[in-house]
């Protein structure tokens, strides 16, 4: 996990907040090393708001110092507090796989998914998505079964 984004800005007005000058953060994914510009979500902008800045880009998680971790020591941190934060089922590689599932479950196609996810090949998000059409359809074959008729079948 990087956790150091380089921001583009959709102007130079220096005087507008940061979340209305920032579009897009840059990330390389550490597993295909793919890179990615992604637009900024909703949720994530009071998180840029209020991160740590330095020449190299904006750190959203740090030290208690305020700078930023090296890569061992952010796993290791990971590793630790991910139950307090209701993640401890969660690997780094489970975030990725989550922002797949859910970017396919608010009806992104696979090639969208891919643009933010960093996928390389369609193959591994692929199966992703067929596990959230067997929920989702799962799920309306339970809603029409709920409403169906039930005969009494003497034995």
């Amino acid at each position: 996990m990087r956790l150091v984004c380089s921001l583009t800005e959709e102007t130079d007005d220096k005087e507008k907040p940061f979340h209305e000058r920032a579009g897009l953060i840059h990330v390389v994914q550490e597993k295909t090393g793919t890179s990615v510009w992604i637009p900024i979500h909703d949720r994530l902008r009071p998180e840029l708001e209020s991160a740590t800045r330095s020449a190299k880009g904006i750190y959203i998680v740090t030290r208690e110092d305020g700078q930023p971790y090296a890569v061992e020591g952010w796993k290791s941190v990971w590793q630790r507090d991910k139950e307090a934060v209701g993640l401890a089922h969660t690997t780094k590689h489970g975030l990725r796989k989550n922002a797949s599932i859910e970017l396919i479950e608010a009806g992104c196609s696979e090639e969208m998914a891919r643009a933010i996810t960093g996928h390389k090949s369609s193959q591994s998000l692929s199966i992703y998505a067929k596990e959230v059409r067997q929920k989702a359809m799962a799920k309306m074959a339970v809603k029409l079964w709920n409403v169906a008729p039930v005969e009494k079948v003497e034995l």
